[in-house]
């Protein structure tokens, strides 16, 4: 019975620990300098990329929830020096909105509605 009593304390112990060792599931979501960071869902939370380059095809990115980002932004947060410029269709064409530097918004205009991006 003593046996059983421990075997159960340690199995709850490490259960307790590994739940408190835990990292949150957003903490790899902060947009560091000279990022362009971009969220799934509003309130720059959901599924999370970045980006430092050009990209005129969002078709095969995903968020890091492995979801495409294609017509799934949501929110952006603007790291960088450089102002960013987002268009519903792919090779920068379509309606477009820019988000200037070192700015971010909670909720983009044309949301869900992205399919490239570059630089201003």
């Amino acid at each position: 019975m003593r046996k059983g009593m421990v075997a159960a304390a340690m199995v709850a112990g490490l259960v307790s620990t590994a739940l408190v060792g835990a990292a949150p599931a957003f903490a790899n979501q902060v947009c560091i300098d000279n990022d362009l960071c971009l969220y799934e869902d509003g309130r720059m939370s959901g599924g999370y990329t970045w980006f430092e380059t050009n990209d005129s095809l969002y078709s095969g990115n995903s968020f890091d929830n492995g979801h495409s980002i294609n017509d799934r932004v949501s929110s952006v947060s603007n790291m960088d020096h450089r102002c960013w410029r987002f268009y519903t269709d792919s090779l920068y064409r379509g309606s477009s909105w820019t988000i200037q530097p070192y700015t971010a918004t909670n909720q983009v205009p044309h949301n869900d509605q992205y399919s490239s991006h570059k630089t201003c």
